[in-house]
């Protein structure tokens, strides 16, 4: 994220994880009834689906202070 400017644009200031950085992994097993088993498992890289998104500053009131006009 870039700080200090004034006016935006902010719908194009993301910053996004490596795909690599969060994984998901499922396993499943399971016996019949005889016993036989069989077991298998699944990573997904799910990493690159999230992102963050700054949408600029927003002046709020603080301390029952009232905000004078920014701008």
């Amino acid at each position: 994220m870039r700080f200090g400017e004034a006016n935006g644009p902010y719908d194009d200031q993301f910053a996004s994880l490596l795909d690599s950085a969060i994984t998901l992994t499922a396993s499943s097993s399971i016996t019949d009834g005889d016993g036989d088993t069989a077991s298998d498992s699944e990573t997904v890289n799910i990493g690159a689906n999230i992102s963050f998104a700054d949408d600029g500053p927003v002046p709020h009131q603080c301390f029952g202070q009232q905000l004078g006009h920014i701008g």
